[in-house]
């Protein structure tokens, strides 16, 4: 894994509450000290990655990193104001209205679009090729 840190500016303020959050832990509540690997976003999310070489990340540890990662899935990553996951091009970000790519649509119709071109092509492969098709999706009357 390539370390880095490569995301927008957007989510700086989430990343350093993060960052504050951690360090509280690890300076009140007697918790290890973390080293970071990574900082990325990886399908529309932040992705925080961590070492912790004097033993076990903790639990309350991995919740702090877990909530950051879950709050930047609805934080613009250009702004940091409120958005929505978007796909554009197949690609993955979260952005509010105003830093929207032109002709970007939502998660949801995104996986919409895929699970209906996925329905269409098991009904090419129904016909033309059904040893592709696992079991529970074959014809009964075949």
């Amino acid at each position: 894994m390539n370390a880095g840190f490569c995301c927008g500016d957007g989510w700086y303020t989430l990343i350093h509450g993060l960052c504050r959050s951690l360090q509280h832990r690890i300076d009140h509540h007697g918790e290890p000290q973390l080293h970071v690997i990574q900082v990325k976003e990886k399908l529309g999310q932040l992705r925080f990655y961590v070492d912790c070489p004097e033993g076990e990340i903790t639990n309350a540890q991995h919740a702090v990193i877990e909530m950051a990662e879950l709050l930047s899935g609805a934080t613009c990553e250009e702004c940091g104001c409120p958005g929505r996951r978007v796909s554009n091009g197949g690609w993955l970000s979260v952005r509010c209205r105003l830093h929207e790519p032109e002709g970007s649509v939502s998660l949801e119709e995104a996986m919409a679009a895929k699970n209906e071109r996925r329905a269409q092509r098991q009904a090419v492969w129904q016909d033309q090729a059904p040893w592709l098709l696992p079991e529970e999706t074959k014809d009964d009357d075949a």
